[in-house]
């Protein structure tokens, strides 16, 4: 996709992972086509994660994405690689070298050039580092996000919605059935907007996420108030610029990830956690031409 905001150099470079472990159903990047390909690496100052801190010192990230024709992939791997700390959620130390979350994601990207961007998709989640958290170990998620190009240059408005029809919570196993009561759902809605000065290039993005039950007791367990609502609001911006090497890009994020509900805020703090969180971090990418 390109708009006028965009020059060929924006969509060449454009925006890989924007939200650490991807906060919501929405994805904050840009989509591109007919054929894409990049390979990153980031070390982020803590491993966040749908409102929960997943590790508390330097992960290391590593994505791959590819987009043939409208077809896409992406998998993400999150590795510790500070010093031995412990899980918030379910007190066990995270060693060098854990992997706190795996994901893959399959779309299928239907643009109208210069107006609309739907992507409807498939994506699968497991955190082997949580352990007794509630159906923490596999999520399967059917999904759709969609962003609109406004009239004003660079500016994006979207949401995204995602429901995973396979695992029942209540019943603790895993089998397609009907009723969303007992199915995780979740969705987004926001802003992003993009600004290219060469050699800068900065996106940056408001979101606000919500759930129904089922998910808010799996990003916040220590709620026993439950409810429907309102998670998180994500803020952030990422700077990419060239690197000296063919190729090669470098990026610095920061995001601000904040609980919005009291009783999720309470919850949090009567467990020794921050509603509010700082994410920092750098990598590089590698996009051939």
């Amino acid at each position: 996709m390109k708009t006028k905001a965009l020059s060929t150099s924006l969509a060449t470079v454009a925006l890989a992972t924007f939200t650490i472990g991807g906060a919501c159903a929405v994805e904050t990047e840009l989509a591109k086509g007919p054929d894409d390909f990049m390979l990153s690496t980031e070390m982020v100052s803590k491993h966040y994660d749908q409102g929960r801190v997943l590790n508390d010192g330097v992960t290391g990230k590593g994505t791959l994405q590819a987009r043939y024709f409208d077809i896409g992939l992406k998998l993400d791997h999150y590795m510790v690689l500070g010093e031995e700390l412990v899980n918030p959620y379910t007190g066990q130390r995270n060693t060098f070298g854990t992997t706190t979350q795996f994901d893959a994601k399959l779309d299928y990207l239907i643009e109208v050039e210069n107006l609309l961007q739907v992507i409807p998709y498939y994506q699968w989640v497991t955190y082997p580092n949580l352990g007794s958290v509630p159906h923490s170990d596999q999520q399967h998620y059917l999904g759709v996000d969609a962003w609109w190009l406004t009239p004003l240059q660079g500016v994006e408005l979207g949401g995204g919605v995602a429901y995973n029809p396979f695992y029942n919570a209540d019943e603790n196993k895993y089998g397609s059935s009907g009723g969303a009561s007992n199915h995780d759902f979740k969705g987004g809605i926001g802003a992003r907007e993009f600004y290219q000065h060469a050699p800068v290039d900065l996106v940056f993005w408001q979101l606000f996420n919500f759930g129904n039950e089922q998910y808010k007791r799996f990003t916040d367990p220590f709620n026993t108030t439950g409810g429907r609502g309102f998670t998180t609001m994500d803020l952030g911006v990422k700077l990419t610029q060239p690197f000296f090497m063919k190729d090669l890009w470098t990026t610095l994020s920061l995001e601000g990830h904040f609980w919005l509900e009291k009783a999720d805020r309470t919850a949090m703090r009567a467990n020794n956690l921050d509603p509010n969180e700082i994410i920092l971090s750098v990598g590089i990418e590698y996009r051939p031409e």
